[in-house]
C-alpha cells in the first residue's frame, strides 16, 4: 500500500497540516514545541506578536525576516548562561 492511499486510509492529512506552525495562518512547518508546535519565528514571541510576524513572513518570506533584536525570553537565557546557570530538569532539582 502507498503512503498516500494508507494515510487517506487511515484519515492522516497529507497537506502537511499536523506540521504546520500553530500560528493562525503561518506559511512555515513547527520546529519547536513548548506549549504548542510553533516555527523559529513564532515560538520566543509574545502572543500578541504573532500577527505581525506572520504577516511579515507572507509578505515577505522568511528569508527577508530579520529580526536584530533578541527576545527577552533568548536575552535572558544568555545571561544566565554567561554566568554559569546550570538548566536542570524540574524532577532533578527537587533531589
Amino acid at each position: 500500500m502507498s503512503y498516500k492511499a494508507r494515510a487517506k486510509s487511515e484519515g492522516v492529512a497529507d497537506d502537511g497540516g499536523s506540521l504546520m506552525c500553530s500560528a493562525h495562518n503561518c506559511p512555515n512547518r513547527w520546529s519547536v514545541k513548548i506549549e504548542s508546535p510553533l516555527c523559529r519565528y513564532h515560538a520566543w514571541e509574545k502572543p500578541e506578536d504573532w500577527p505581525s510576524i506572520t504577516e511579515s513572513l507572507r509578505r515577505n518570506g522568511p528569508w527577508l525576516l530579520h529580526n536584530d533584536k533578541e527576545s527577552p525570553g533568548v536575552a535572558e537565557m544568555k545571561a544566565r548562561m554567561r554566568k554559569g546557570f546550570k538548566f536542570t530538569p524540574p524532577e532533578m532539582e527537587a533531589a
